[in-house]
């Protein structure tokens, strides 16, 4: 009967005050979900609004919790054991207020440990392709290019590629030794194309003998990406890389030490 179903929604109600009483969250919720199913929705609605927002407040002691210890961790250059404990946060308390408010230290934190256990290397990363539409299917070569200077005008870059018809892409980061305003500089046989940090400095694209083309940009001191592309359609052949610093130093090919590439970098 109607009766027997309130008489058993009340009784969880209370039963489920008991253990809310005695902290055991669980089961209370339990109990006053029997309650609610039972007609007594308004009158436990809310025990479980307080409910939530005790697990609330756990998970953010838990999150404040394991910060700390991640935090501990980092300091102690455990980096294998901090990049799993930063993950685990990362995934377990994105959306609280802790995650909130140390998202910004989360990722340096988590490019602090790439950094150690993925570090940069000398050179660019250089992929050569068959063709101009830089496709994994008309890959031809991959190797490190300690700078862009050359002259293909004779040889080909390997016995891999051939003298026509070919382009390559440069991948990795440009060392700034002081923060200023520079300018890049490609001379190319055939097409060009530079970005520095996600920014296009340098269109030189189109069949041509060897051009000039510069663009300049505003650049703090350390690291940069940089991406330059380049493709030979025939006869001659030549692409080099050059800089200058306002106020700081003349035009001259970006040397080795200033370039660096990601060695996961395909």
């Amino acid at each position: 009967s109607s009766a027997d179903g309130a008489g058993k929604a009340e009784d969880a109600r209370r039963r489920g005050l008991l253990f809310l009483a005695a902290d055991d969250v669980n089961k209370a919720r339990a109990f006053f979900k029997t309650a609610q199913d039972g007609g007594l929705g308004d009158a436990v609605k809310p025990y479980l609004d307080r409910i939530e927002i005790m697990e609330l407040g756990e998970t953010e002691i838990h999150a404040r919790k394991d910060w700390a210890a991640a935090e501990a961790i980092f300091q102690a250059k455990r980096w294998d054991d901090a990049l799993r404990a930063y993950t685990h946060f990362k995934d377990a308390y994105a959306k609280t207020k802790c995650g909130a408010q140390v998202a910004a230290d989360l990722k340096a934190r988590l490019d602090a440990i790439d950094a150690v256990l993925h570090p940069f290397k000398a050179g660019l990363s250089a992929v050569y392709y068959r063709g101009r539409e830089f496709k994994d299917t008309d890959k031809l070569l991959a190797r490190i290019d300690a700078t862009v200077n050359f002259d293909w005008n004779g040889p080909t870059p390997a016995p891999e590629v051939p003298h026509d018809n070919y382009c390559v892409r440069w991948l990795g980061s440009v060392k700034v030794p002081k923060a200023g305003h520079y300018t890049f500089a490609t001379v190319s046989d055939d097409g060009s194309r530079l970005w520095v940090d996600g920014k296009q400095v340098v269109n030189n694209w189109g069949d041509h003998g060897a051009t000039r083309v510069a663009g300049e940009i505003d650049l703090t001191e350390g690291s940069h990406e940089l991406k330059l592309e380049f493709y030979q359609a025939g006869g001659g052949a030549s692409c080099k890389l050059l800089w200058a610093l306002k106020d700081g130093f003349a035009e001259a090919i970006v040397p080795a030490d200033a370039l660096n590439h990601d060695p996961r970098t395909k």
